[in-house]
């Protein structure tokens, strides 16, 4: 039987990447909406693939990461109104990730000059988030895991932005660390 998998996915929200990506002068122009709704079904299908797998979405805005949405956690405002035709575990994620994107991209505002994106923030704490759910300890019993189901995890980074010298080493860091995980 297949193991269950644990997917953390990381997802470059610079504002001004976006716009700069979603330009009609581009060769293949994405918007932020067109990726979404690519993205939605891509982890709604990790979700639907076994019944055991988990999903933390982290997103790398301007200066800092935060998590967005996890299969793990949730909190009961977290819960959207539900119709005849949703399957829940779906419209959690597709209504928790879309609002959580939304109140951050209000928050940010307008910026003289953007700060890079905090991309090895959010794979630091993917890296933790992973840590946490594979040596389960008394510290995580609040986290709604079966310790007896054992995660294959991964990390998925969905970049949008242009590659920063500057955050070549601090990244080679966190990749030497998750091989000795």
């Amino acid at each position: 039987m297949e193991k269950a998998s644990h997917l953390s996915v990381i997802v470059d929200l610079s504002p001004t990447q976006w716009h700069l990506s979603a330009q009609t002068s581009n060769q293949y122009p994405l918007s932020i909406e067109t990726f979404l709704s690519q993205l939605l079904a891509f982890l709604n299908a990790h979700i639907a693939s076994k019944h055991e797998n988990s999903l933390v979405v982290f997103g790398a805005l301007p200066g800092k990461s935060v998590l967005l949405y996890s299969s793990t956690e949730l909190l009961s405002d977290d819960v959207p109104s539900l119709d005849a035709n949703s399957y829940l575990p779906f419209k959690l994620v597709d209504s928790t990730v879309v609002q959580r994107i939304m109140n951050e991209f209000d928050a940010i505002g307008e910026l003289e000059e953007e700060p890079s994106c905090a991309l090895v923030g959010a794979v630091t704490k993917a890296l933790c988030y992973i840590n946490r759910i594979t040596h389960p300890s008394s510290t995580t019993a609040g986290v709604a895991e079966d310790p007896s189901i054992v995660h294959d995890p991964r990390i998925l980074i969905l970049s949008v932005s242009p590659d920063l010298s500057s955050s070549y080493i601090p990244i080679m860091n966190a990749i030497f660390s998750a091989q000795k995980l």
